[in-house]
C-alpha cells in the first residue's frame, strides 16, 4: 500500500494513522495504547479507533469485565502499518546515467566459430 503524507485516514493525518495501526500490529490492545500518540492532537483515542474500524483498518476483539474494549488490526490495517510514503520509482528512474537501450539486432552476439543466427 502506498500512501501520501498529505492523505487523511480516519480523520487523522496518514502518518499518525499508520503509527496507530503499527502500535497494534501483532497484539490486541486497548485505547490507552494510543493515547500518547494522540496527545495534543485534539483527537480522542476511542473516536479515532472507532473511525479506523468503520474504515476497515481495526476491529473490536472483545470488551472485558471492566468495560474496556480491546482492538486488533485487520488485513487492511496491517497493510497500512507497512505502508510507504515514498514516491514510486519508475522504470525510467532506475536506469543508470549514460545507459542506452540497445537497438534492433544488437541483442544477439555470436561467439567466434559459431554459425550465424537467422
Amino acid at each position: 500500500m502506498r500512501v501520501a503524507k498529505t492523505d487523511a485516514i480516519a480523520g487523522v493525518p496518514a502518518e499518525l494513522a499508520r503509527a496507530i495501526v503499527r502500535r497494534f500490529s501483532g497484539m490486541e490492545l486497548t485505547t490507552l495504547a494510543v493515547a500518547d500518540l494522540l496527545d495534543g492532537t485534539g483527537h480522542e483515542p476511542g473516536t479515532v479507533l472507532a473511525q479506523l474500524e468503520a474504515d476497515g483498518y481495526m476491529e473490536k476483539v472483545e470488551t472485558d469485565a471492566a468495560g474496556e474494549t480491546w482492538w486488533d488490526t485487520t488485513i487492511q490495517g496491517n497493510a497500512l502499518a507497512m505502508a510507504s510514503f515514498g514516491k514510486p520509482i519508475s522504470r525510467k528512474d532506475r536506469r543508470p546515467a549514460g545507459h542506452r537501450r540497445a537497438g534492433p539486432g544488437t541483442g544477439l552476439q555470436r561467439r567466434p566459430g559459431q554459425a550465424p543466427v537467422h
